[in-house]
């Protein structure tokens, strides 16, 4: 499982993920780098299934400046060109029980020194907190609390690194090493 932090101070975004994965042999040492990374204009982080992680990394190109608004952006240019990565290297997915598609995962979006959600369906949606998580549900939850709890008491990096300790402390989905990004 996974948990991806960030929040939003002075015009940046910065984030954070943990370097836990679990495959089909139990838990696997994926290294953080392997869920931050940064596209075109846009720095992501992904939560949940491994491949798309890898498609995301290394498959997605000819990423375009943002112009205009960041959520527009995000729907008419971002999304098409992941959703066609996917399509292509067989990673999107049809859910049974919904019979929708998607990539089966979540991953954190900074643009413009904005968070933004993009959903395993492709939804995007932004909070206006100033701070996000996705990932493992148990340790989104800690984390949202400490990143709550902390707000206007700590600064930035210590807010993030205190959410991923934490939530690695009582939850089974989150492993140290942690690693950081700004954008």
């Amino acid at each position: 499982m996974t948990l991806i932090v960030g929040i939003e101070d002075a015009g940046r975004v910065y984030m954070a993920a943990d370097s836990g994965a679990w495959g089909s042999c139990g838990f696997v040492d994926s290294g953080a780098h392997f869920k931050l990374a940064r596209v075109g204009p846009l720095l992501l982080g992904c939560a949940g299934d491994l491949r798309a992680s890898n498609l995301v990394r290394h498959a997605l190109d000819d990423i375009p400046a943002v112009e205009g608004d960041p959520e527009r952006y995000l729907v008419r240019e971002f999304v098409p060109r992941l959703r066609g990565v996917m399509e292509a290297h067989g990673a999107d997915k049809t859910n049974d029980e919904t019979s929708t598609k998607g990539w089966g995962g979540w991953c954190m979006v900074a643009v413009q020194g904005q968070i933004y959600a993009l959903s395993a369906a492709y939804c995007v949606f932004r909070n206006t907190r100033g701070y996000a998580a996705v990932g493992a549900d148990a340790a989104r939850g800690v984390a949202l609390g400490v990143l709550s709890v902390t707000k206007d008491r700590l600064p930035v990096a210590e807010r993030l690194r205190l959410a991923l300790h934490q939530a690695a402390e009582h939850t089974e989905n989150v492993r140290a090493p942690f690693v950081e990004a700004v954008l």
